[in-house]
């Protein structure tokens, strides 16, 4: 097996590469997070992130996720693509509505 991360290029998904997505986007919600709460201002953060008003809400709504599904997605108790588990953070915004979503 080829051991070197490609993003899917050659196929496939496997858990290794998918984990690395996962941890890419949990930096990148913090890192988002982070510019809102120093800038408060979502249009400055938006323009200067480079993204679309979309996907930031949906990494911000990933950043303020329970600490308790956060250990198990990046300790890969919980399985999940980035797609997915982006969807279903943005469903809920409190923790006994984000538990059931995740279980």
């Amino acid at each position: 097996m080829n051991t070197v991360y490609d993003r899917g290029k050659n196929g496939m998904l496997n858990v290794t590469d998918n984990n690395h997505l996962i941890l890419k986007a949990f930096a990148t919600a913090w890192k988002y997070r982070e510019l809102y709460e120093q800038d408060g201002n979502v249009d400055n953060v938006i323009h200067n992130a480079r993204t679309s008003t979309r996907l930031f809400y949906k990494y911000l709504s990933l950043s303020y996720l329970s600490p308790s599904i956060v250990n198990k997605l990046l300790s890969s108790k919980i399985n999940m693509a980035v797609r997915d588990i982006l969807d279903r953070a943005s469903r809920s915004s409190d923790f006994k509505s984000q538990q059931k979503a995740f279980n």
